[in-house]
């Protein structure tokens, strides 16, 4: 246990929804043939943002219920001194609307009450021992680009909020931009088009100079606090978190490390918990930062959650020599059982979701899923083989507590983290939807 916190376990809660563009059959309008895609979303950004929201709102309530539910047996299982510490964790581009993107501007001064409605939300007492990753916000302004011509640059940001009435809100920024990332939009009909080679990956000074501007007036004025480095610290714990190709980038870039290896070797520990919050991204693909037996969670909007455990305390040498120790959960899984976690899915939008869902996030991939699911449980039945439940709808993964593992004080060594790129997984329809959501 981290030597100052009150918290013996965590326990991650993971929201299991799609958040990648959606396609026509999901409502998609456009005059233009041969694009894979659009985003999603209200054209009134106010109705959108509320949408947003209440779809939130309900998922938290689902994970609160499910966890209260299982209170009971949990508690009776453990020691008096226990005490848990829930991470809630949404994928990327949670918040982005049917633009792609929101006002830089609307979303700090509140016109967007995005930050305002999540910490209302949060700050209920029930919520005291929650910890909640909110996805990311993606937002952008005009600026100017090479040679002074007109650009829109952006930022891509997630709100983290400690539950209950005294709970405190952090923001992380996503250092690495992907070409997946932002898709150049059509400002007549919001449709996706491609970014040019090199081209997202651009940043403008400018424009990070008023973020960093930006930020600081809301921190003096709504005590946000900046995570610097993709580490900060919560009641004693000391949490790593990452957006994404953040995760990755220090495998793509001539060997380099990432920002969270480098923090941990100038922190000279390592953390108690990493989570990732990524749309396309795996925790096999990049460094494990927690101390030995230590918890990696993520949430992926490409419809799945993971867990991995630092077994041997090496990095990724968890991943080479123990495959059992990771567990993936998918739009469509059967059930998985794990020495050091068992889970359990429960509906996170109840019987209205597809309504609920309709015209912001894709739909009609659980449709597909649910016709291979159908075909996958008769072969089953032909072969004389158990039938399993798949959920083929937004979920909330829930996974067993975990003991928080006491800290490796000695300096973490480069060659700790010596990785080696993992075969590219393979696409699966179930969840990618298409060619274009194959990595």
């Amino acid at each position: 246990m981290g030597p100052q916190s009150e918290y013996t376990h965590v326990q991650f809660l993971g929201f299991n929804l799609l958040t990648i563009p959606g396609h026509d059959v999901d409502g998609c309008s456009h005059p233009e043939t041969g694009l894979e895609g659009c985003y999603l979303g209200s054209e009134d950004i106010q109705q959108d943002v509320e949408r947003r929201i209440e779809i939130m709102t309900t998922a938290m309530q689902s994970a609160y219920a499910e966890w209260k539910r299982n209170k009971l047996v949990v508690e009776a299982a453990s020691e008096p001194q226990v005490k848990t510490l829930k991470l809630f964790v949404v994928p990327e581009f949670f918040w982005r609307g049917s633009r792609g993107v929101y006002s830089f501007e609307e979303v700090w001064d509140g016109t967007l009450p995005i930050v305002d409605r999540l910490r209302e939300a949060a700050a209920d007492s029930k919520f005291e021992d929650w910890l909640f990753f909110f996805g990311t916000i993606v937002m952008s302004k005009p600026t100017k680009g090479w040679f002074g011509s007109s650009e829109l640059a952006y930022k891509n940001v997630m709100p983290i909020m400690k539950g209950g009435p005294e709970g405190k809100t952090w923001l992380v920024e996503k250092h690495t931009i992907s070409s997946i990332d932002f898709i150049k939009v059509d400002p007549a009909f919001g449709v996706r088009k491609p970014c040019g080679v090199g081209r997202c990956s651009v940043e403008s000074q400018e424009f990070n100079e008023q973020f960093d501007l930006e930020t600081t007036k809301v921190l003096a004025t709504a005590g946000i606090r900046v995570v610097k480095d993709n580490v900060f610290e919560v009641d004693g714990l000391l949490v790593g978190v990452e957006i994404c190709l953040d995760h990755n980038r220090g495998t793509e870039v001539f060997g380099s490390r990432t920002a969270l290896e480098q923090k941990i070797d100038e922190l000279k520990t390592t953390v108690d918990v990493q989570v990732i919050a990524s749309a396309g991204m795996s925790i096999e693909w990049g460094p494990v930062a927690v101390t030995r037996d230590g918890p990696v969670f993520m949430a992926d909007g490409f419809g799945k959650t993971e867990v991995s455990f630092n077994r041997y305390g090496l990095g990724l040498e968890d991943w080479h020599n123990d495959p059992t120790a990771f567990i993936q959960v998918d739009v469509l899984s059967t059930n998985i059982y794990h020495q050091y976690a068992t889970w359990i899915q429960v509906s996170a939008l109840g019987n209205g979701w597809r309504q609920l869902l309709k015209g912001t996030f894709p739909t009609a991939a659980y449709d597909a899923a649910t016709e291979i699911a159908t075909v996958l449980n008769r072969a089953a039945a032909r072969d004389g083989l158990p039938g399993g439940e798949m959920l083929t709808f937004p979920t909330i993964d829930v996974y067993s507590p975990t003991p928080v593992q006491a800290r490796r004080v000695a300096a973490v060594q480069p060659e700790t983290f010596v990785r080696t790129l993992p075969p590219p997984r393979s696409a699966r329809a179930l969840r990618v939807g298409g060619d274009f959501f194959s990595m």
